[in-house]
């Protein structure tokens, strides 16, 4: 028997997005869709656990965010603030690259929350036996 994740990687093997049950031109495409438009209905930033109902809720959310976080009005480049993001906090990212980097960041927070869930879900059905 397949897990979820297998399920999902399997799928992107053949462009296949299985959120929305659409096909894209390329492994490489699907998960670049996944990590933009499916990041979850709740945040991963630092200890806010807000919930949205839409995704797109959610993007705008983790952008205003890092607005709220930018300290230095003027910057030249946007920096992204996102907690625990391996470019630092004073790193600069190009400023038609903020959102996709932000997506990527809470989509990625997103899954590691949902293997956490699931193996904790494993271990409580085993100390159940």
């Amino acid at each position: 028997m397949t897990t979820n994740t297998q399920d999902r990687v399997a799928s992107e093997h053949d462009g296949f997005c299985d959120f929305c049950q659409k096909y894209y031109a390329s492994c490489a495409v699907v998960r670049d869709h996944k990590s933009q438009i499916h990041v979850g209905l709740q945040c991963h930033w630092g200890s806010c656990a807000i919930t949205t109902t839409t995704e797109a809720e959610m993007r705008d959310h983790v952008i205003q965010h890092n607005n709220d976080a930018a300290k230095a009005p003027g910057e030249e480049l946007p920096f992204t603030h996102f907690p625990g993001c391996r470019c630092g906090g004073d790193s600069q990212v190009k400023a038609y690259r903020l959102k996709r980097h932000l997506m990527r960041q809470q989509y990625h927070l997103k899954l590691r929350a949902e293997k956490a869930a699931s193996r904790q879900e494993v271990g409580n059905g085993e100390d159940g036996e």
